[in-house]
């Protein structure tokens, strides 16, 4: 507010200047200066921060391409691992299968030609009987026939001992039905009961075991 003085008239001039008035644009403060200098420090310190997630951003997107190239590179490692296991398995698949095959083939052959060996012992056996039976048709001599069937019989006996053949006890003996067939029953009063009597057809036995029963005629009272 000023005051002014009008020397012709003995009055007062009061002169009110309104500052709030004043166009803020047309005068700086030192204050409105720090203000713009702040808000343009803040600007630069956001776009600083902007640029370095930019570059962030930018860095990560290029780590995950090269995890990418790397998950094809180790995929592509393991195809050719697999790869080259089931080539293995199936080469082993074919040795195992011709393994097979060939213990197959010489199973069947060992079972083919298990008997080649008694078969072989019996050879002369039987050139022994046929020379017998030649023999006894030039001479007409049946006593020498006899002697050479008991030779033979006795040679047959030595090799079937040799492979564990044993023929089965029967007669006098108790009957049992897992060495005897009973075929008839007579009764004897001098014999115990459940004796052998006689024996149609003889059993025998390969080791321990009965591969054919004795057909016996049993004592009963």
């Amino acid at each position: 507010m000023k005051l002014n003085t009008d020397k012709n008239q003995d009055k007062i001039k009061i002169v009110v200047k309104d500052e709030s008035k004043v166009d803020s644009n047309s005068e700086t403060t030192p204050e409105n200066e720090n203000s713009k200098d702040s808000e343009n420090l803040q600007n630069s310190e956001v776009q600083e921060t902007e640029k370095i997630e930019a570059n962030k951003e930018s860095e990560e997107v290029k780590d995950e391409f090269i995890d990418i190239d790397k998950m094809k590179s180790e995929i592509a490692e393991k195809d050719k691992r697999i790869d080259e296991l089931e080539e293995r398995l199936q080469k082993l698949y074919a040795d195992y299968d011709n393994f097979r095959k060939r213990k197959e083939a010489e199973a069947d052959s060992a079972k083919k030609y298990a008997a080649e060996k008694i078969v072989s012992e019996l050879l002369p056996i039987v050139d022994n009987f046929e020379r017998a039976v030649d023999a006894s048709e030039k001479t007409k001599n049946y006593d020498s026939l006899k002697d050479g069937v008991v030779m033979i019989n006795r040679q047959i006996w030595e090799i079937l001992g040799k492979v564990g053949l044993s023929a089965i006890d029967s007669i006098g003996n108790v009957f049992d039905p897992a060495l005897h067939q009973a075929v008839f029953c007579e009764k004897k009063d001098d014999l115990d009961e459940d004796v052998v009597i006689a024996e149609l057809l003889k059993g025998y036995k390969l080791h321990d075991k009965v591969i054919r029963p004795s057909m016996v005629i049993v004592n009963k009272k």
